[in-house]
């Protein structure tokens, strides 16, 4: 398959994700309001956005917007704090819970591979993970990760993630590998995403 095949095999994933990035976007701010919050949700949600559509193309999870998205969440953090609106406890709580969900799902990823002897999880999917810890704390991070499940059961069902996107540049055993992987980061966003529009509310 082509670069030109590729990226056209993906245009109707590509359509959705645009849409629904768009759509949350708008409810954030119904929800959240014009605030320095919001401003750091949409950011988020504009990397979630790109994650997918990189993982159904390439199956991986760029370092890069990982880097970028706590870079987001630690600008945040240093804006409220300079308002006096963060205490030391807050942030240690969001940066322990980013730290304990992301190795969490790392020892649970090496038990299921070495259990299976499957690649269950790729560590672009536990950073993600790590991520929602880092934004939302343990408790809706535990529900990312039950819907993002959920989610994933779905769409591979409804065939929205598998195998077609591919992009086949890369050598006969790391194409090997894609082929028999799940694009699990466009399930990890949709479930992210949801969470945060519900957190006030949870």
């Amino acid at each position: 398959m082509t670069h030109t095949g590729s990226a056209n095999s993906l245009m109707p994933q590509v359509r959705i994700i645009m849409a629904l990035a768009f759509l949350l976007a708008l409810c954030l701010i119904v929800v959240y309001g014009l605030t320095f919050e919001t401003v750091q949700l949409i950011a988020m949600l504009a990397l979630l956005a790109y994650v997918s559509w990189n993982d159904l193309r390439t199956r991986m999870v760029p370092n890069r917007c990982i880097v970028a998205a706590v870079a987001v969440r630690f600008a945040y953090f240093a804006g409220v704090a300079l308002i006096g609106r963060l205490s030391l406890g807050e942030l240690g709580y969001y940066v322990a819970s980013g730290l304990g969900i992301g190795v969490a799902m790392l020892v649970f990823a090496l038990v299921f591979e070495y259990v299976t002897g499957r690649e269950g999880m790729g560590g672009g999917d536990v950073k993600l993970y790590a991520l929602a810890g880092l934004y939302l704390g343990v408790g809706p991070a535990s529900m990312v990760i039950f819907l993002s499940c959920v989610f994933a059961l779905l769409m591979n069902a409804f065939g929205i993630i598998g195998d077609r996107g591919i992009e086949q540049e890369a050598s006969d055993s790391h194409q090997e590998r894609l082929t028999q992987a799940m694009p699990f980061a466009p399930a990890i966003s949709l479930a992210f995403a949801l969470v945060m529009l519900a957190l006030p509310m949870i």
